[in-house]
């Protein structure tokens, strides 16, 4: 049988992904036994009639083939939204271009206390504050003001901490696929952030476990250093000022140095 399949998250399409949803997100890390195996090939083929020709062998090949879907997280914000009673509230956008560095900064801080291994009991209230801390709801006209020149690209509305913390108790009654749909994407958005080519300068290979492991305060510093140079305002309006505008502005700056100190 000659079965298109996927090879990275690029490839899943939204489709694939609402219908596997369920599956990779019913624990954390994404369980790999043999049910959910059969059940995610199942999923993503979304053809019965070409699922039952497959033998075991063949289902155990194919789940093997995609085995990214779970032992990798996703960049890529293919449910963009959700919706708790009567709310509806928005992820950043894939990658998280739109994500300022404090909200970053904060979802950092959050994923650091939780436990995250396989077999660790996650941390509920630090979990539903990192949910909150991401995932906010629309502001206020947003289908008029994302006309004006002003718009800064985020349909958001702006990371308030006081509001976070009390979105963050309303997030307890949200479903746990929907968490920790939120939390891996937050992973592999820092995970790509963290070794993107494109920002070598900043995290060299010497330093990239310190931001991923959030030893040292690596991205407090960071933060700290940006807004010492006031290109941005001061600290505050840093702090709310794009990360990947930031942090390109940043490499370009790292680069520029360097070549000034290989003429010197």
């Amino acid at each position: 049988l000659s079965i298109p399949l996927p090879e990275n998250w690029a490839e899943v399409t939204a489709k694939q992904f609402r219908s596997i949803f369920a599956l990779l997100y019913c624990r954390f890390p994404a369980p790999a036994i043999a049910k959910i195996r059969t059940d995610l090939v199942a999923r993503l083929l979304g053809n019965r009639k070409i699922f039952r020709q497959l033998d075991s062998v063949h289902i155990y090949d194919i789940s093997n083939a995609v085995r990214f879907l779970w032992e990798t997280s996703c960049p890529i914000a293919y449910l963009p939204s959700f919706r708790l009673n009567f709310s509806r509230y928005y992820l950043p956008e894939s990658h998280l271009y739109n994500a300022s560095f404090i909200e970053f900064i904060y979802a950092d801080a959050f994923l650091a206390g939780l436990g995250v291994q396989e077999g660790e009991e996650i941390n509920q209230d630090l979990l539903d504050q990192l949910v909150a801390t991401l995932c906010r709801p629309q502001k206020f006209a947003w289908w008029f003001r994302k006309r004006l020149p002003s718009n800064d690209g985020d349909n958001r509305q702006k990371f308030n901490p006081a509001l976070m913390k009390a979105r963050a108790k309303k997030f307890r009654r949200l479903p746990l696929r929907w968490k920790l749909y939120v939390l891996a994407f937050f992973i592999a958005c820092k995970h790509e952030i963290i070794n993107n080519p494109d920002y070598n300068r900043i995290f060299p290979r010497e330093k990239k476990k310190d931001f991923e492991e959030q030893q040292g305060g690596g991205w407090v510093q960071l933060l700290k250093d940006v807004a010492s140079t006031r290109l941005y305002g001061n600290y505050d309006e840093t702090a709310y000022y794009n990360l990947h505008t930031i942090l390109t502005n940043l490499q370009d700056e790292l680069v520029r140095q360097e070549k000034l100190n290989t003429k010197k």
